[in-house]
């Protein structure tokens, strides 16, 4: 047993095989296509007619969970100011918030005028 050498996924558990080297089979898996999931120029057009079938059939086209870091913030305004959607922010509050995210999760609130929810 023990856990991927890349990853740190532990061994027996959720499929988790190690090969010789330690590396665990879903390291392995993306090592093969990973790179395909890299080739944005390829997979943007398909993303952008994914969002135009659901664009402005709800009262929203899209849920962003909200964290404050950088990555959630990141897609929210990538989806808000470059592909136009109408996204409702959502924010898990688990206890592990603080306040630097409290401040961005405000900001970017505020910035793109999208609605948001705290759940608590």
């Amino acid at each position: 047993m023990g856990n991927c050498r890349v990853c740190t996924l532990p061994a027996g558990k959720f499929g988790v095989e190690l090969d010789q080297t330690g590396r665990c089979n879903y390291c392995a898996h993306w090592g093969e296509v990973g790179a395909s999931y890299a080739d944005w120029s390829r997979l943007e057009p398909a993303f952008a007619r994914r969002l135009d079938k659901v664009r402005g059939r709800y009262e929203y086209d899209a849920l962003v969970g909200l964290s404050g870091g950088k990555d959630s913030v990141y897609v929210l305004h990538k989806l808000v100011s470059e592909y136009k959607l109408k996204v409702l922010a959502f924010t898990f509050e688990n206890g592990f918030l603080n306040d630097y995210g409290r401040r961005n999760i405000s900001a970017i609130v505020e910035k793109l005028g999208v609605d948001h929810i705290y759940y608590q």
